[in-house]
């Protein structure tokens, strides 16, 4: 079933990429009706592959011009100060066929004080396409479309560099959330080049941040009333960020005693934060919903840059265990935090075999907490790979760092291996991958991800995993010859 998005634009407005961000890919086209005193941006049109039709007329009219423009089954019509948000997308492809009315109703959500407030009535917002005319029974989902305003970031920093002598940084995510923090470490630093930064991750993440020349200290949650004391015995400090935050962290940030806090959750109220930090659009990369924090606060974004850091005395030569100069070396790691965002053992192996075929030397890398994935593929191949069976994290990356090509699921270890910058190929499943894999392939981090109908998606466990069988060897294989030259 193909699902068209028809924009209308009567007015210039700022921010048009935002809206084409979250309809692009999954609609079979997108069609812009605007008035011809409206100012386009012909490049952004041709990125999004739009359909531009200049029509002066009422709104409604506009609206019926790029429904009988349309080519599809459903439209959906949006202003160009609005956007898609993901569960109505969910819905929209999962559901819309077996929908037997003519039109569909939704919420309409708009930004105040970072919170999305629902408007008063719903409105009809998707059509079938040859029956749009008002009337009739309508269908009601609840997903929302988002009205959104131009953010309004401080031109300048608000806060005095004197009065900022401590800052705290509270990140309790993963391990690839944790590198994903880096580049906000490193802008803060270079504002605030005489603040002592204090980081609070989990202990697992204390290794990607450890010997980080942006940060002094780092505390470690092992239970929230430790982290309480911790924070307490550490001392006030000045300010507080809490990116990707809950309402944990945000306890942690107010126990700090910091006049000044910066709470950013992506999806609830930013609970005692000092500033205002405007919602993410829908599909902001994380590492932007990061600086975020920093943007709220005026302070000037220079990189987005992730980073691990490794001393001389911890490189490991992996040419030493056996491999020659002239070896390509490629490291794979089949495990993830989630059942789901695992690719087919069966592929996994068959992938290998093929690598070992072509004179590739592979290793793969156990997962502590997981050691039966590995083992399943190790089982299913033809032949013998080599394997790294470490537990410590440093010691890993080090090993990592003298790979020519690490393949591996969404993981914590894939994003420490790009910012080792080691080439990369990611498979990622049910993940939006614009959001949790920002990353470049002119760099040579490459992501495989497949659009499906119910994607994205956050069960632990799935039956069905189309996302993941829609990639293939083969295309990995393509990808490998591209990312080794």
């Amino acid at each position: 079933m193909k699902i068209s998005a028809v924009i209308v634009m009567k007015d210039k407005t700022e921010n048009i990429e935002r809206c084409l961000k979250t309809i692009y890919g999954w609609t079979s086209e997108i069609i812009m009706v605007t008035s011809s005193s409206s100012k386009i941006k012909r490049k952004i049109m041709k990125k999004y592959e739009v359909k531009v039709l200049i029509f002066d007329d009422n709104r409604e009219k506009m609206i019926q011009k790029g429904i009988k423009t349309s080519k599809a089954d459903w439209v959906v019509v949006l202003n160009a100060d609005e956007e898609i948000s993901i569960p109505l997308k969910i819905e929209m492809r999962t559901k819309l066929s077996g929908v037997i009315q003519d039109r569909v109703k939704v919420k309409i959500v708009k930004n105040y004080k970072d919170i999305w407030i629902p408007e008063s009535d719903l409105e009809t917002r998707i059509y079938k396409r040859y029956v749009w005319q008002k009337g009739n029974e309508s269908a009601v989902f609840s997903g929302s479309i988002r009205k959104y305003s131009q953010a309004e970031f401080p031109l300048k920093p608000v806060l005095k560099k004197m009065d900022i002598r401590k800052i705290l940084v509270i990140k309790l995510r993963g391990i690839g959330d944790t590198v994903l923090m880096t580049p906000l470490l490193a802008n803060l630093k270079r504002y605030y080049k005489d603040a002592a930064i204090t980081c609070a991750v989990y202990p697992a993440n204390r290794e990607i941040i450890k010997n980080n020349p942006n940060i002094k200290a780092i505390i470690t949650f092992d239970g929230i009333f430790d982290a309480f004391f911790k924070i307490f015995k550490a001392g006030k400090f000045d300010l507080v960020l809490c990116p990707q935050a809950s309402l944990r962290t945000a306890l942690l940030a107010a126990a700090s005693g910091a006049d000044y806090k910066v709470v950013n959750n992506h999806n609830g109220k930013n609970y005692f934060s000092s500033f205002r930090v405007r919602k993410p659009e829908e599909y902001e990369d994380a590492i932007d919903r990061d600086l975020d924090c920093l943007r709220a606060i005026g302070i000037p974004v220079k990189t987005r840059k992730v980073e691990v850091k490794l001393l001389k005395n911890e490189l490991i030569n992996i040419r030493k265990f056996g491999f020659s100069i002239r070896d390509k070396i490629i490291g794979i790691n089949v495990s993830a935090s989630r059942q789901n965002k695992m690719w087919f053992k069966e592929r996994f192996a068959d992938l290998a075999d093929k690598l070992i075929k072509e004179r590739f030397k592979i290793i793969f890398i156990e997962d502590p907490q997981n050691p039966e994935a590995l083992e399943q593929v190790i089982k299913l191949m033809k032949n013998k790979p080599f394997t790294i069976c470490e537990r410590n994290l440093r010691k890993v990356m080090a090993l990592l760092s003298g790979f020519n090509l690490f393949i591996g699921n969404d993981s914590g270890l894939l994003h420490a291996a790009v910012a080792l910058g080691v080439p990369s190929i990611s498979i990622v499943g049910p993940e939006e991958s614009q959001i949790f894999n920002p990353y470049n392939s002119k760099d040579k981090h490459y992501t495989l991800s497949a659009d499906v109908n119910c994607k994205p998606c956050w069960k632990n466990d799935c039956n069905m995993p189309l996302c993941l069988d829609a990639i293939t060897v083969n295309q990995v294989l393509q990808v490998v010859l591209k990312a080794v030259k």
